[in-house]
C-alpha cells in the first residue's frame, strides 16, 4: 500500500495535469485505453493462437 501511495506523490503533477482536461476530453481517453487494453489482448491471443498452430507437430 505504502508503494501505491509513494507512486501517487511521485506522479503528482501529471495526476493534476491529467484531472484538470474536461470531463470529456477524460472520457475519451479512458474509452482510448480501454480499446488500446482490449486490442493488446486480442494480439496476443492470435499470436498464441497462430504460433500453437505452427508448432503443433502433425
Amino acid at each position: 500500500m505504502f508503494l501505491c501511495l509513494n507512486g501517487r506523490r511521485e506522479n503528482r503533477d501529471e495526476l493534476i495535469a491529467f484531472f484538470e482536461f474536461h470531463l470529456e476530453i477524460r472520457k475519451i481517453i479512458y474509452t482510448t485505453n480501454l480499446i488500446e487494453n482490449l486490442n493488446g489482448k486480442i494480439r496476443k491471443y492470435t499470436k498464441t493462437s497462430f504460433l500453437s498452430l505452427l508448432i503443433k507437430p502433425s
